[in-house]
């Protein structure tokens, strides 16, 4: 017969295992908060360029657009960056929320890569380093075809949420 010892007795032993589960559960929600943030788009214009007589090529831009023109061609790109703490912190959820959007009207015509504009936006994230910080860099192109009707959308404001595992290798590293 296998006899387990008494613990009511010991009211110090809960005490440890209480503080130690509290513990634990307090560092595990800690390590991966989604942060959220609202943004807006302030759209320019249509940039017209001449490429040759009776030849010219329109451009769609916003306020702080870049381009990546082996990924989205001459659409324009939404980027953000912000610090990590380690080049090992992982970005696990990225998403767009609450997006509001605005037909771009008929005068699309002669904008390139229109084609590759799809139904849904997809934000794409990667993480290096810039001036010896850890540094994640968050992309995508503001631009849907609208699946109901065809037309081509711009995203005027929506939420950017994501979620950072921090990692624990570069604290192991510091204490060694």
């Amino acid at each position: 017969m296998i006899t387990f010892p008494s613990f009511h007795d010991r009211p110090f032993f809960y005490r440890r295992v209480f503080t130690a589960i509290a513990l634990l559960l307090f560092c595990s929600a800690g390590f991966a908060q989604p942060v959220r943030q609202h943004r807006k788009i302030n759209w320019l214009p249509l940039n017209k360029e001449v490429v040759a007589p009776g030849d010219t090529l329109q451009f769609l831009s916003f306020e702080g657009a870049t381009s990546q023109p082996d990924i989205s061609g001459y659409l324009p790109v939404f980027m953000e960056t912000f610090r990590l703490n380690s080049p090992e912190d992982k970005i696990v959820s990225l998403f767009i929320e609450n997006p509001v959007y605005s037909a771009l009207g008929t005068q699309i015509t002669g904008i390139k890569d229109l084609d590759k504009i799809t139904t849904t936006i997809l934000p794409a994230s990667s993480i290096g380093q810039q001036r010896n910080n850890a540094i994640a860099f968050i992309s995508f192109v503001p631009l849907r075809k609208n699946p109901e009707t065809g037309t081509i959308e711009k995203l005027l404001s929506f939420d950017l949420t994501y979620e950072i595992v921090k990692s624990t290798v570069s604290s192991q590293r510091k204490s060694l």
